[in-house]
């Protein structure tokens, strides 16, 4: 079966463009899947929103089909510019760090852009490298500060309404690994993103944008998107979890920007195998 040709077949069938919810008969699985490929169709695809739900719907009860899409998914991603790892693996890899991003509050209704690394954009409260929603701004970011001293709390305010995020990293105090990338690049190959929250509402943090983003101190200035949903593969079933098997390159001017859900209390895991690093000279 070509892929692509039953996906044009399906595509020009009658469908009622509206949202409605997913089929009740679908398994909690089944649901997971079909909010994954109803991402890809809509974001991809370029299919209507409700056009890609139904689709969705039809393509996850036939298993056959479902893994012939998901393997579609894993290479679209690849050809945006997603490029895999090649024969790392973590025996022989030299490093590893897992940082935890926690939205502590949903005040604010809406996706928080929440930067990670950017060692030279912090300076200025990543505003150089982040598109807030509007009417929302960074009002506070605390690096290190006492009685948190291995945290990064970042509060976003939207008139009344204040949220804050923390970010920590397992292995090490996370404003001194910030510190530490100034003076040094690294490379990361094979990543793992998960979530604590695998509910419903939880596991639709799997679609929200996640870009990388090189400015340099001259004005360049270069994003790409991490592609989540096209990354996971068919034989992937692990519920709130996507291995992500590519390789970035970090410096002082990489920025990672994860749009996150309002959720309070959800959590997001990055963990990252390092297969090189190198001290940049002074």
């Amino acid at each position: 079966m070509n892929i692509d040709s039953y996906l044009n077949d399906l595509a020009g069938e009658s469908y009622d463009n509206t949202l409605g919810n997913y089929d009740a008969t679908l398994s909690n699985e089944q649901s997971f899947d079909a909010l994954e490929v109803e991402n890809y169709f809509y974001t991809a695809k370029r299919k209507p929103r409700g056009v890609a739900r139904q689709m969705a719907e039809r393509v996850v009860r036939q298993p056959g089909v479902l893994n012939k899409v998901k393997e579609s998914m894993r290479q679209d991603g690849y050809r945006a510019g997603f490029e895999p790892s090649g024969a790392a693996v973590g025996q022989g890899l030299s490093a590893q760090f897992d940082i935890q991003i926690t939205r502590l509050t949903a005040n604010i209704n809406q996706d928080l852009p929440v930067p990670l690394f950017g060692a030279y954009d912090i300076a200025s409260k990543y505003n150089g490298v982040l598109t807030q929603p509007s009417g929302v701004a960074i009002t506070r970011l605390d690096v290190g500060v006492i009685g948190n001293e291995t945290e990064v709390i970042i509060q976003y305010t939207s008139g009344a309404l204040s949220d804050d995020v923390v970010i920590t990293i397992s292995q090490y105090d996370y404003p001194s690994f910030l510190q530490a990338v100034l003076a040094s690049r690294f490379t990361v190959s094979n990543a793992r993103y998960s979530v604590s929250d695998t509910s419903a509402l939880g596991i639709q943090q799997l679609t929200k944008p996640f870009n990388t983003i090189e400015r340099s101190m001259f004005g360049a200035y270069v994003q790409n998107n991490i592609p989540l949903s096209s990354s996971k593969s068919p034989f992937q079933f692990q519920n709130g979890i996507v291995d992500i098997l590519g390789t970035f390159n970090i410096t002082a001017q990489s920025t990672w920007v994860l749009a996150f859900q309002p959720n309070a209390g959800q959590q997001v895991t990055i963990s990252a195998f390092v297969s090189a690093s190198t001290k940049v000279a002074a």
